[in-house]
């Protein structure tokens, strides 16, 4: 991930499965496989003090930012408004950072079940509008 975060015209999306990994959390006891692999997600142990979704989010993107100029995160949510994952973008772009914070206004509004709607109806599996809502 390093080498491709050095590339400085590249703008990064990635998918983060937040819960999940925090679920795996739990299990990482040292010395264990899952301790050995958030220890190469995060680069280095600082992971071992951290719990919560939002705590190991916010580690990994702070580590994005020593790259990057600008770093975001888009929750995706499910229809609950339970956090399914995170896509992180980073570049080193303003005018990206711009077009992502109007996409992430969107996104904050919006759930997967929404989503799934819209494709019903934009691939004319359903023409109702109300199945959008």
């Amino acid at each position: 991930m390093e080498r491709l975060l050095r590339i400085k015209t590249a703008d990064i999306f990635l998918t983060f499965m937040t819960p999940y990994i925090a679920l795996n959390r739990t299990n990482a006891i040292p010395g264990t496989t899952y301790a050995k692999t958030f220890n190469e997600l995060y680069g280095n142990n600082s992971w071992f003090y951290l719990n919560t979704e939002d705590e190991l989010l916010a580690l990994y993107v702070s580590q994005i930012q020593t790259f990057k100029k600008y770093v975001y995160t888009i929750s995706v949510l499910r229809q609950d408004n339970s956090r399914l994952y995170d896509i992180i973008i980073a570049t080193n772009s303003l005018g990206a950072g711009n077009i992502i914070d109007d996409a992430k206004k969107i996104m904050d509004v919006t759930t997967t079940q929404m989503m799934s709607s819209a494709l019903k109806v934009i691939t004319k599996k359903t023409t109702e509008i109300s199945d959008f809502f």
